[in-house]
């Protein structure tokens, strides 16, 4: 089904209705993501095994979300939908490995390590919390 079709066939309504659910499950999967951030006990973990584990997690998301898009009834939606799950996936994960390695070895970064500052202040002269 090419995209022309895919556009000709939605109503307004129902185009309306499939791109608020496909941005409440993106919206759904951010908000369990950085959730899982902040409370699994980052401070413990292996960096080899996080990133090894992320590096699986990451591309079993993106094999599934392929898989997904080439039998959705209307594949261009779907694909946006999967990029909005798979970019904050990738970004978490990113913020996983750096503080994990930041724990592991202090003396490699100049800035003391915290969940928070890595995930959202890194780089910015932002004040939260006493944070600089």
């Amino acid at each position: 089904m090419s995209v022309q079709a895919d556009q000709q066939e939605l109503t307004p309504a129902r185009r309306h209705r499939q791109i608020a659910l496909g941005l409440l499950r993106a919206l759904a999967t951010t908000v369990v993501l950085v959730a899982l951030y902040y409370l699994l006990p980052l401070n413990h973990f292996n960096v080899p095994l996080v990133m090894v584990a992320g590096l699986v997690t990451l591309a079993a998301v993106i094999l599934v979300q392929l898989r997904v898009i080439t039998k959705a009834r209307y594949p261009t939606l779907r694909a946006i939908q999967a990029l909005a799950i798979t970019l904050p996936l990738f970004l978490v994960l990113f913020a996983t490995v750096y503080f994990t390695m930041a724990r592991t070895d202090p003396a490699s970064f100049n800035t003391p390590s915290d969940p928070h500052r890595w995930a959202v202040l890194h780089g910015h002269r932002v004040q939260h919390r006493g944070i600089r």
